[in-house]
């Protein structure tokens, strides 16, 4: 039998040894992701389009988006709630799932789509009282970023961002009153977004910054995330907030082809989480994790008839969308779209895999690059994403820099199918 002071011995061994298992844990799950000193890869050169318009319907359903029907309960409802997005899938548009990761919220969907990396899952815990987000994102390595929205949103990519980078347009506190038409929000940004447009011919240097390469206007919507929390998804007032995005998508690309005269702009709009039934989001559940990527314009490939076997399931079966082809991405896949699209460098710390590395099925760019330039771009994101995993895994090291240089080789020889093959193994693994 123990004596007393056996037992206490005992618990404080115990309680050493769980201290010790609980810092472990949390060492390996709850640490920054971020490492600085990177080097930077982007593509070779090719006919990128100028600028790219990121539009993110802050909380939007992608069922909701798509079905026909979807709101029969409700009298006067449209058997289509957003023809115009509708009508980009069906004739000139690459769309699919983008798969969100849990805790499906605002702030981790924002880090995943623009830097490329899903930060520790702790972070979410600070919502947006951190100012200033420590990680490598999209925008920075635009010539400019021309940011409007919420500015909850949109006050915590500037300060990490090189001085001028980031111009933000943020809505005035008065417009964060809950009680009041969350659509009225979504409004605004597009009306912003027009006076920009308008006043530039008087300011020189605003003018000739909307005209560079490489511009990024990112136009955060968060009508639909106030008034599915409010209201709940499958209620009139969602309805309509859908219809006013779908109305500021039409109108956005209408003004931007004035605008500039040319066809030299890339769309991409996607949702950084969706919404249960009861007005919630952040678990795991499809109806939080499944937001719609389109992405339409200048470089992006047209509208594809399904495959076979179909690349459909059950979710996007009752889409009524089945005779076209859904290509799936996770959502930190987005940000490398975005670079490849306009052709800057991609965020030193991204972990995502751009569509178009798997060489077994179409991706998002348009293909009239050549195979070489496709084997290319899948050499830069192994070189992007290895790097980063050996930055932070010793292990990795070795594998990384002789499959690398398989690529190399592979590409070299003109076997661009095996190097993209490669690229995309090797990118799965390190991950």
């Amino acid at each position: 039998m123990l004596s007393q002071s056996d037992v206490w011995k005992l618990q404080i061994v115990g309680l050493i040894f769980h201290h010790i298992f609980a810092d472990t844990v949390f060492h390996c799950y709850f640490t920054t992701r971020v490492v600085h000193g990177m080097e930077q890869y982007s593509m070779p050169y090719a006919d990128w389009a100028k600028r790219v318009v990121f539009i993110v319907g802050n909380g939007l359903r992608a069922d909701l988006l798509f079905m026909k029907n979807g709101f029969v309960d409700i009298a006067g409802s449209p058997d289509i709630v957003a023809p115009y997005l509708r009508s980009i899938v069906e004739t000139r548009g690459a769309w699919g799932i983008s798969h969100t990761r849990v805790p499906s919220e605002t702030r981790p969907g924002h880090v995943a789509f623009i830097s490329g990396m899903n930060e520790d899952v702790s972070e979410v815990t600070k919502g947006w009282r951190q100012v200033g987000i420590d990680f490598d994102p999209v925008f920075n390595q635009s010539s400019t970023t021309f940011a409007i929205g919420s500015p909850t949103v949109l006050a915590s990519f500037v300060p990490g961002a090189p001085p001028g980078k980031i111009q933000i347009w943020k809505f005035d506190p008065e417009l964060e009153d809950y009680t009041k038409d969350a659509t009225q929000r979504d409004k605004w940004v597009y009306q912003t977004l027009e006076a920009i447009l308008r006043n530039s011919t008087a300011h020189e240097d605003l003018d000739r910054r909307l005209r560079a390469d490489k511009t990024v206007l990112f136009l955060h919507l968060p009508g639909l995330d106030i008034t599915g929390h409010s209201y709940r998804p499958f209620s009139k007032e969602y309805m309509m907030n859908i219809q006013t995005v779908d109305d500021i998508v039409e109108k956005t690309e209408n003004l931007f082809r004035q605008f500039y005269g040319d066809d030299d702009t890339a769309f991409v709009s996607t949702a950084d989480h969706g919404m249960t039934p009861i007005g919630n989001h952040g678990d795991g559940h499809p109806d939080s994790t499944c937001t719609a990527l389109i992405v339409w314009g200048k470089g992006v490939r047209g509208s594809l008839p399904d495959s076979t076997p179909s690349s459909h399931d059950a979710y996007s079966k009752q889409l009524g969308l089945s005779h076209l082809l859904r290509r799936d991405v996770e959502q930190a896949d987005i940000a490398l779209l975005l670079s490849a699209l306009i052709g800057t460098k991609w965020p030193t710390n991204a972990m995502g895999m751009l569509p178009d590395v798997d060489p077994t099925k179409p991706g998002y760019l348009l293909p009239n690059q050549g195979n070489r330039y496709m084997a290319q771009a899948a050499l830069v994101n192994a070189q992007v994403t290895t790097g980063y995993s050996m930055s932070r895994r010793s292990t990795v090291e070795e594998l990384g820099q002789t499959q690398l240089s398989a690529i190399e080789t592979l590409i070299d020889v003109g076997d661009h199918y095996q190097a993209r093959l490669h690229a995309m193994v090797l990118i799965s693994a390190v991950q």
